[in-house]
């Protein structure tokens, strides 16, 4: 049953003798059916209840996992088994195929099954025929390029305000206000940044103009500027401006965004805004959640259970790749629009983890987060010595002369445990021909001069011995001061290196993940076959700026270390990897589009 409309709440009333039709078993169906889904909606609302994750199975294959998702009126979507989908067979691909991004939602769907044959015709129907026996409630999967209406969530309806700044084919702007402050509280202004597609730099410049709010500077005007350093396809930024209602008065104030002082360049074209964007935020003296509850039950009760012109659930945003016929998924982003929905047991918890986070300080939480990392980098250490710990063996050629007070160095020895401050301990080892217990191994750790004229003396000369660190090559050194002339032609050195908890966190592991980024350059290119093209990748972060470079497919060209890269013979989609040398874990990819020239 499709149909939209919650009223009128009839029933059918049974009485002895009477003749029930189709009419009133279809009754009975559709008042019940309207009566649990005004429940859903009012009571739960809309989005995820659970499930339904998306996977990226290959570059143009995803899956659905089974889940259980509420409409904005109020009916159940139910993916009992998890779906397979080639993304080109999914329902409007054609429409969307050559958007940079594009949203895979899920709606409510149902469809006539058990095909039987009917004896009586229909008032609309002449003779007898087939007719079907059940209705199966199920869903129907399909891709837009368009983002799900602001107004469609209730946060942007009661809590805060959402505008678009500015639009066109390959820039978005827009900016979040919230619609209410308490008395000498703060809030946050937040200001999305979205780029797709390939187009040059970008500038942004405008000023956010309040009445009575003001920044941590006291300023009223606080200036919105960013410049896009790397060239990039596409990325996502997020600014955050604080303002604060200290010694305001219950009022309604504004954020302002003037369109004088609104400027956009991308390469040298300039674009600027037609007028002026105003946010309403209200000072008050109550607290928010109680200024929200009573909004919300102001709501008209027609306009609460009207639905949007879009029930569907945003389960996935898809940034795509295509040429002619061909796609690629290049990145899939889950939930975009964090349409979920939370039940009690779920928030009860959330709720109870909120307000313990509130009873502690900053400094305890910064103190519990660096304890945490402390002891989950010893727990690594515990499972990968290699990360923290190396130990080898160097012989140092003394030559033939092996005069006093000559020195020796050894060559560069790599340790093996990256960029970073180590600790190196250095013994040398002594030969079994000069031991005084034969079969017995010994080192000597320190000023070998204190044993000499013991009991415990070997046939080793006099020395003293460092070592020489290089911190940002991952590398040290060994040097020999020879004290008086010795025997041997070789001293054979033990060393062992070891890295700091601290710095080990610091250089690898969780911080490489965050800190360290890779930007190829172009990221996407279309060539002919076997033309050459020269990548270059930026590595961000550290200064180890070493990569390795490869092709992902097979038969998808050649690249040299260099970064050159010549195409295949076929046509196709190829993806090209940079890889850090350091930081393996860290790579990034651009994609060459091989197409002959017609």
């Amino acid at each position: 049953m499709k149909n939209k409309n919650y009223y009128p709440f009839d029933r059918n009333h049974y009485y002895y003798g009477k003749l029930l039709t189709v009419r009133d078993f279809e009754v009975e169906q559709r008042y019940n059916n309207k009566k649990r889904r005004i429940l859903n909606k009012l009571l739960v609302g809309a989005g995820v209840l659970a499930g339904l994750d998306v996977l990226l199975l290959d570059d143009q294959r995803i899956s659905i996992e089974s889940g259980m998702a509420i409409d904005d009126f109020g009916r159940e979507i139910v993916v009992h088994e998890p779906v397979m989908k080639r993304l080109k067979l999914i329902d409007g691909f054609e429409q969307v195929k050559d958007a940079n991004n594009v949203y895979l939602c899920i709606e409510y769907d149902e469809e006539f099954t058990e095909p039987v044959h009917s004896i009586v015709s229909t008032p609309t129907q002449e003779a007898e025929g087939s007719q079907f026996n059940r209705i199966t409630e199920s869903y129907r999967l399909y891709l837009t390029d368009q983002p799900l209406a602001p107004d469609a969530l209730m946060k942007y309806k009661l809590e805060k305000e959402k505008q678009i700044l500015f639009q066109n084919q390959f820039l978005t702007i827009e900016q979040i206000v919230p619609r209410y402050v308490e008395q000498n509280k703060s809030l946050e202004v937040e200001i999305n940044i979205y780029k797709k597609g390939s187009i040059d730099p970008v500038e942004i410049s405008f000023t956010l103009e309040t009445g009575h709010l003001k920044d941590e500077f006291g300023n009223q005007k606080i200036e919105v500027l960013f410049q896009e350093k790397e060239n990039s396809k596409e990325w996502k930024l997020q600014r955050k401006y604080k303002l604060s209602a200290d010694n305001v008065k219950k009022t309604v104030d504004q954020v302002k965004v003037a369109k004088d002082n609104f400027t956009i360049k991308i390469g040298q074209q300039a674009f600027a805004i037609d007028n002026d964007l105003h946010f309403k935020v209200q000072v008050i003296d109550d607290p928010i959640h109680e200024r929200l509850r009573n909004d919300y039950y102001n709501i008209d009760f027609d306009d609460l259970i009207s639905t949007n012109s879009n029930d569907a659930i945003y389960i996935a945003k898809l940034n795509l790749i295509t040429s002619g016929d061909l796609y690629i998924i290049e990145s899939l982003e889950k939930m975009p629009f964090q349409q979920y929905v939370m039940n009690s047991n779920l928030l009860q918890m959330m709720i109870q983890h909120t307000e313990n986070d509130c009873q502690g300080t900053m400094q305890d939480s910064e103190l519990d987060n660096g304890k945490n990392a402390l002891i989950q980098e010893i727990m690594d250490r515990q499972i990968d010595p290699s990360k923290w710990f190396a130990t080898g063996v160097e012989e140092v050629n003394l030559g033939l002369e092996r005069t006093k007070n000559k020195r020796y160095f050894s060559d560069e020895i790599a340790h093996g445990l990256g960029n970073g401050t180590v600790a190196i301990v250095l013994a040398v080892e002594d030969t079994k021909q000069y031991l005084e217990n034969s079969g017995e191994r010994v080192m000597l750790f320190g000023d070998n001069s204190i044993f000499k004229t013991s009991h415990f003396d070997t046939e080793l000369p006099e020395y003293r011995i460092a070592a020489l660190a290089y911190p940002d090559k991952g590398t040290f050194r060994i040097g020999v001061h020879l004290l008086e002339q010795g025997k041997i032609l070789t001293l054979k050195v033990r060393w062992w290196a070891y890295k700091h908890v601290g710095e080990e966190y610091k250089e690898d592991g969780i911080w490489a993940e965050k800190n360290i980024n890779i930007i190829i350059t172009p990221n996407t290119i279309t060539v002919a076959p076997r033309e050459k093209v020269h990548f270059t990748a930026t590595i961000e972060g550290t200064n180890n700026k070493e990569c390795r470079w490869q092709v992902k497919e097979m038969n998808g060209g050649e690249i040299d270390y260099n970064g050159v890269y010549k195409a295949p013979n076929s046509e196709g989609i190829y993806e090209v990897i940079a890889q850090s040398v350091k930081y393996p874990q860290k790579k990034a990819s651009a994609f060459v589009v091989v197409k002959g020239y017609s």
